[in-house]
């Protein structure tokens, strides 16, 4: 538990009894979106406490994490091992392993996260209504899970922008869906708290704590993800430029991929990664910003990092897959130096 936790806590007990948003104190809910308590309270069903139930409510969202990532992975990459390593990486990750057995909001923001983004890529690749849909209702629950959830609302409609060839009406028609879908409940929430608190996320003030220190936060909240004591900085400088190196060969889209033709603004072999990686920059970015810009009492805490554990593993997947799929199509060269017999160009794997 931490001080988060008690006011989850309070007011899904306050609302199981017909009190309303109300800390464990009495005084306004604001600090986070109501979803979470709301969650509690539901599961308790009126019958367990909530306190009861976070374990096994936590325990439900990671392991509904695990099985997104890998069945998203599956659809997306050639290699079935390359997506079972993806569903492995997440189940067996410290960072993520860590926040399900605390009662905080981040495991099932997490879900939602990957959910909103999965969502968005497979009506890019595919074109069905219902996963437009699912992208706009998980992106909705995101944001009322914490509010950072507006960089998931907003990545998720720049990739509809911006994934897509379709005509300039239908691109705003898809963006202005998903952005409304999940505005309007968290606008209707914000409305709330200005009235009854006076401010529209609670009350925050200026800290005024220099960028440098603000980064240095965020370096040791990554170092935190690996297990290595003393020397887990020197693993994540030894990591972060590997990292860019898959980025890298993800962004590239396949030789032959287009069949000749220009590239639409996002290939299908560009897009995928494209959204989690510009989800994790994004969210990076404003999660420096507001511990620059708001009272944080501890700073960057590794929790707050959590969220891009699940998109980096993604990107690396998709890295590997193609890089693989580059050595799979390289053409075999003969002992002269050319390019090899016909039978051995036969054999070599259509590109795409």
């Amino acid at each position: 538990m931490s001080f988060d936790s008690i006011n989850y806590f309070a007011l899904a007990e306050h609302l199981l009894e017909g009190r309303g948003f109300r800390n464990y104190d009495w005084s306004p809910y604001a600090q986070q979106p109501p979803l979470y308590p709301l969650l509690l309270a539901a599961v308790s069903l009126g019958v367990f406490e909530p306190i009861r139930v976070a374990g096994v409510l936590n325990a439900a969202l990671f392991a509904a994490t695990i099985l997104v990532v890998g069945r998203y992975l599956r659809r997306r990459v050639r290699s079935g091992w390359l997506a079972c390593w993806g569903a492995g990486a997440v189940a067996l990750s410290l960072p993520l392993g860590d926040l399900g057995s605390w009662a905080l909001s981040e495991t099932a923001f997490i879900l939602f996260a990957t959910l909103a983004l999965a969502r968005t890529d497979d009506f890019l690749t595919e074109g069905r209504k219902a996963s437009l849909v699912g992208a706009a209702v998980f992106c909705a629950l995101a944001w009322q899970t914490r509010y950072i959830g507006v960089v998931v609302t907003a990545v998720a409609a720049a990739a509809l922008w911006f994934g897509s060839d379709a005509g300039l009406r239908e691109r705003v028609r898809r963006s202005g869906f998903v952005a409304a879908a999940a505005a309007v409940p968290m606008a209707l929430w914000m409305v709330r708290n200005r009235f009854v608190v006076g401010g529209f996320t609670g009350d925050r003030e200026f800290r005024g704590t220099s960028w440098t220190a603000r980064f240095g936060e965020v370096y040791e909240g990554l170092a935190g993800w690996f297990a290595f004591e003393g020397s887990a900085g020197a693993v994540l400088v030894a990591i972060l430029p590997a990292l860019a190196v898959f980025a890298v060969a993800a962004f590239t889209p396949a030789a032959g991929s287009t069949g000749g033709r220009e590239a639409p603004p996002l290939s299908a072999g560009l897009r995928s990664p494209a959204i989690f990686f510009g989800f994790g920059l994004v969210f990076l970015s404003v999660v420096v910003a507001a511990a620059f810009f708001t009272v944080i009492a501890y700073g960057v805490e590794s929790r707050y990092l959590a969220p891009l554990y699940a998109p980096l593993v993604v990107v690396v997947v998709f890295a590997a897959d193609r890089a693989f799929r580059f050595a799979a199509e390289r053409p075999r060269v003969g002992g002269t130096g050319d390019i090899g017999d016909g039978a051995a160009r036969r054999r070599r794997r259509p590109p795409g």
